[in-house]
């Protein structure tokens, strides 16, 4: 049994013994959302995420998170600040921000207005 990471530069081919170590390697060389991307192809109706008030599956998540990203594209923000509290639309609006390219600012909502916006 041999397995293939075509992520690196040479692709490269290992025994068995060695696909555990390489997989690893190869999920570090992917994103968050490629990650999350492949949880949605394989698992779109597993939970995901849950939180006091609802539970979503991979697939309502990334529905989710299209609706969210769809919002930022026009701006093409290098930041977004998410001031909420915690839950499911919390995940969703950071991997969202993932998605888009941008860097997310987390603050909670009791934090100082002041302080919110200087961050």
């Amino acid at each position: 049994m041999s397995f293939v990471c075509a992520n690196f530069v040479n692709t490269w081919i290992v025994e068995k013994e060695q696909i555990r170590i390489l997989k690893y390697t190869c999920m570090a060389m992917e994103t968050i959302y490629s990650l999350f991307k492949l949880q949605v192809t394989e698992r779109p109706d597993a939970l995901a995420v849950m939180d006091d008030k609802r539970q979503l599956t991979y697939a309502q998540l990334d529905r989710l998170i299209d609706t969210i990203a769809s919002k930022f594209l026009s701006n093409h923000p290098k930041f977004i600040g998410i001031v909420m509290d915690h839950g499911v639309e919390m995940i969703a609006s950071i991997l969202a921000a993932v998605k888009v390219g941008a860097a997310y600012v987390p603050a909670e909502p009791s934090f100082p207005i002041e302080r919110i916006r200087y961050m």
